[in-house]
């Protein structure tokens, strides 16, 4: 799969715009996609409009339930909806809910206002091998800031990957933006685009693996 048109849309498109992003990745009906982070599915429905097949993990409950709904009413049965973090190990953790985004929870901004709710958390290396994939042709994340965390659970099956689109966040210790390039790089990952985010200044990066 290869990322189309990428020095034409710098600049052009905004993290969110999920059926704009998803024109430059040549998907189609043999692809597996994932989605971590899902939320209430805009990337997940638009994906799997083109897909074969979606593996969509989101941990909060509510966002789950919506997500289900919305794959039910868009009638798709590619769709496979996984209610888990996803994160370096096997473990619960505490999910600090953003009253005001539902997609701003998280389990690495820890504000003591929020109010927070423990949940599963998995690593993709134990998802993915439950689903027995041999490749995976586009993963998504967008977690709220454990990124990192996000990538050091997928040691095993990231070399399964082909192209890769996350969104980095400001924490208190600094972006996760140079962290992330430094492992896609080191994972032989080509970064081919940033891109603003519609609403704060988080950073996506599209990248494709280089050298195949």
């Amino acid at each position: 799969m290869i990322l189309k048109n990428n020095k034409k849309i710098q600049n052009k498109i905004m993290w969110g715009e999920w059926e704009k992003i998803l024109n430059y990745f040549s998907i189609d009906s043999g692809c597996i996609v994932i989605d971590v982070g899902a939320c209430v599915g805009d990337m997940t429905i638009a994906a799997a409009k083109r897909a074969k097949k979606v593996i969509s993990i989101e941990p909060e409950p509510k966002n789950v339930n919506l997500l289900q709904e919305n794959v039910k009413k868009n009638n798709l049965n590619n769709v496979y909806v996984i209610e888990s973090v996803a994160w370096c190990s096997q473990k619960k953790l505490q999910l600090y809910i953003n009253k005001f985004d539902r997609g701003g929870h998280s389990v690495v901004i820890k504000d003591p206002n929020r109010k927070k709710i423990e949940v599963q958390a998995d690593t993709l290396d134990n998802i993915i091998d439950r689903f027995g994939l041999k490749k995976i042709d586009l993963l998504k994340i967008n977690v709220e800031g454990a990124e990192v965390e996000v990538f050091q659970g997928m040691k095993k099956s990231l070399p399964l990957v082909e192209n890769i689109i996350v969104d980095t966040h400001s924490l208190v210790e600094g972006n996760t933006l140079e962290k992330v390039r430094q492992i896609l790089k080191e994972n032989g990952f080509v970064c081919k685009i940033e891109i603003n985010s519609k609403d704060s200044d988080n950073i996506g990066i599209l990248a494709e693996r280089g050298g195949r």
